[in-house]
This record gives structure tokens, sequence and C-alpha cells, in this order.
């Protein structure tokens, strides 16, 4: 079976309807560069002490582990800086049953953790205390456990409890990132940590397999899948059971998103109108169908708004992909993009006060994002390589996307305003992620 390259994937549904032929004869230069800088929310990082865990012999390695996951955890967060303390009297007080507050303080910790781990019977039990050296307070105290093989499952969750304990954070430590990878001849759905961490592979079809999409609730996962030798819809189930969804079918179907209340299921397809691809919505109680575009241009890639009060969608009616909105039931459409020849991929932010998608700029394409209450476009990547599919995270913070910029595509994160890129994909390659909420 052919290996389709990533951008014929992601918006297949405009190659198979001659777009990407035009699109070759779109002239690739720009107008004004997208060249404006969002800074990231003026938050000041928490500068937090995590000494070593106070531990026995037989809970070195789990408790080196776990403590070393919740570090790496809080600081990818962007709310905590870590704090690295040379003083050995803090270091050796630190396995002691109460801190020395002021000492701490007196370091520049603004919050310290304590971890004690202990082994019996092969469950480690864990205890963590939390700590405000400057106000000479306890924040948290938890106990949990668990085996060996749940070490970073367990970290995870400490990392987004201490997140919530500082009003109502939102952490994503525990989150999953799903994305297709080649796989032999086949496509196939790979999920993984939020920090690229235990990547496996969900699926063994032996077919093409496109555009995850998490739904917002329940922890299911929409899938597009030639499992019946043609793009079917499918919903993976938390049990991992396949169940097909009855959209209404085209020769070519794609690009499924949820709305915030996980009912309804936006999708493309060209029913009853081969070449023409326009965006339905399907009600999953009742399993009605409803047409939303009506169109002779090419409309794909809806994205809900978090509020379900809008949906963007890519769609070439003036001539080339450009960025559009539309109200739930198909009206009120309106262009959001204003610059540049060939834009898509849009992708709301949790918060829905931000709008990713992708831009070609200078022949590549590149991430960019438009701050809707002030109107400012951003640009977040740059290079001479390839940025495609953006999806936030829950928090709102960071971006996941695919790249070609190591010569195949891979999945990486960045911070919304652009840095801290990490590469989460090694030994697999990969494409289209979407972030569980």
């Amino acid at each position: 079976m052919p290996d389709p390259p990533l951008q014929s994937i992601r918006i297949l549904i405009l190659a198979a309807c001659i777009l990407l032929a035009a699109a070759g004869n779109v002239v690739t230069a720009q107008g004004p560069e997208i060249t404006n800088v969002i800074e990231e929310a003026g938050i000041d990082p928490i500068r937090i002490a995590i000494p070593a865990a106070a531990t026995s012999s037989g809970a070195v390695t789990f408790a080196r582990e776990l403590v070393e996951t919740i570090r790496d955890d809080l600081e990818f967060s962007g709310y905590f800086s870590l704090l690295y303390i040379e003083d050995e009297s803090l270091q050796n007080a630190a396995a002691g049953t109460e801190p020395d507050l002021p000492a701490w303080a007196a370091s520049g910790a603004e919050a310290l953790l304590l971890v004690q781990v202990r082994l019996t019977d092969e469950r480690y039990s864990i205890d963590v205390r939390m700590f405000d050296p400057i106000g000479k307070s306890r924040i948290l105290h938890q106990r949990y456990g668990g085996s060996a093989d749940l070490v970073r499952r367990l970290a995870h969750q400490i990392a987004d409890e201490i997140l919530g304990s500082y009003d109502g954070l939102t952490g994503i430590a525990s989150t999953t990132i799903a994305f297709i990878s080649k796989h032999a001849d086949a496509k196939e759905l790979y999920m993984m940590d939020y920090d690229g961490r235990r990547i496996r592979r969900m699926t063994d079809t032996g077919v093409i397999n496109t555009t995850p999409s998490w739904a917002p609730v329940g922890d299911r996962l929409a899938l597009v899948s030639w499992r019946n030798k043609r793009q079917t819809f499918y919903i993976i189930e938390p049990d991992g059971t396949f169940r097909t969804v009855p959209i209404l079918a085209g020769e070519l179907n794609t690009s499924p998103d949820w709305s915030a209340d996980g009912r309804k299921l936006l999708y493309v397809s060209t029913n009853n109108h081969p070449g023409n691809a326009e965006i339905y919505s399907l009600d999953l109680d009742s399993g009605k169908n409803r047409r939303l575009t009506y169109s002779p241009a090419i409309d794909t890639e809806p994205d809900f708004s978090p509020t379900g009060r809008q949906i963007a969608f890519t769609s070439d009616r003036s001539g080339a992909p450009q960025i559009y909105t539309m109200d739930p039931e198909g009206t009120n459409v309106r262009r959001v993009s204003k610059e540049g020849s060939y834009n898509s991929s849009p992708a709301w932010s949790p918060s829905g006060d931000r709008l990713a998608w992708v831009s070609r700029i200078d022949g590549h394409y590149q991430i960019v994002v438009l701050d809707l209450i002030s109107g400012t476009v951003a640009r977040l990547t740059r290079g001479n390589w390839n940025h495609e599919n953006p999806a936030w995270s829950p928090d709102g913070r960071h971006l996941v996307f695919a790249s070609n910029r190591e010569g195949v595509y891979h999945i990486y994160t960045m911070r919304a305003d652009g840095g801290n890129i990490r590469q989460l994909t090694t030994g697999v390659s990969g494409e289209t992620p979407d972030w569980s909420r």
C-alpha cells in the first residue's frame, strides 16, 4: 500500500477533489509576513525544591524515577521552576519529620515537596507533603500506593494534584497524546504519555487509519479507518472496542471533531455530491445527520469551539484554503484568516480565546495563532521544514504538532508562545496528533 505524504493524509479530502493540483499553481508569495510574538501570560514560576525521596534500599530505583518524573511534570507545566539546593544540612533534613521552613525560605524556595517511599510485600507506599516555606504552612499531604509498573502513572497523578492545590490549576501530566504512525505498509493508531514516554501501538489493522480525535468526556476516540476498504468512521470506546459511526458516507469521509459535551460529531463527506466536500453534524444520541455547509467550494477540517457556539473550518471558497467560522447551524459564515494564500487546520484553544492554524509561509507550513481578543496573529514556528496539525493541551499552555524538521515526520510539543519545542516520538514517525482532554 503506498504511503501518502502527510499533507495529503491531513487534508485527504482536498487531494481527492484536486485541490492539491490547483494549489500547485497558487503563487507561494505571501502577504505581509506574520512576525508578531505573543508573550505567554505573565506568570512568575514558583521556585520549588524537591529533594531526593527518603526511602529504604529496596525502593531506591522506584523512588528516583518517581521524583524525577514529578520534577519533569512540574517544570513542563510552566507554573514551577526547579530550585536545586546544595546546602547539605537542608538535604539531610529533608528526610526528617518536619522541615525547617524558615531555612528553606532563606534558600529561595517558595514551595517545598518532600516524598517518602516505603516498600512492603512488593507494594510501594508513598507519602507526599507540600509546604509553603514563606508562609510556614503545609499545602498538601497525600498518601499513594501501587506496584513498580505504576511509578510514572503515580508520579503524573501527584504532579496534577499539586497543580490542583494552587487555585485549581489544570494539570496535564496524566493526559495522553494519540497519533498516527507508519507500521509496515499501514498507518496505525499509537498513543503515548504527554511527555513522549510509553509509546504503544493501539491498532493492528494493516490499513490506513487517520485523524484521531479525542472526545472531551469519557475517554473515547474518533478515528477514520479503511478497515472495510473504504473510509469508515469509528469510535473507540474506553474498553478498546470499535463502534461504527452512522455518518452519511460518501466516496470520501474525513475530519471528525467532537462537541464540548461529546454528544455531537462533526465530519466531512462527499455524500451525494462527488468531488465536493461538505461539513456535516451527527447527533450521536439520535443518529441524525445534518448538513451544515452548502458551497461549490471545498469545506473541510471543522473544529468546534469550546462553547459550542462556533465552528472553525477550512474552505477554498475564496480560491485557496482559508480559515472561516460559522454558527453550529451553518449560518453566519465569516472569514478569519486575513494574511497568506494558504491557511488550514484550525484548532480552538480550550478557553476559546485563541485559534491556531497552519499557514504556508515562504513555501513551508508554519503554525500561527490568532488572539481573538486583541486580533494579533503570532507566528510560532520557523525554519525550512513543515509544521502541521496543531492541537492544544487541556490547560491551553502548550500545543502538540507534527513536523518533518528531522527529515521524517515526528510529534513535537511547544509552549503556546512557540518556545520550548520538544520532540516526543523516537523510533516511530508521527502525524495528526491529538491531545486528550
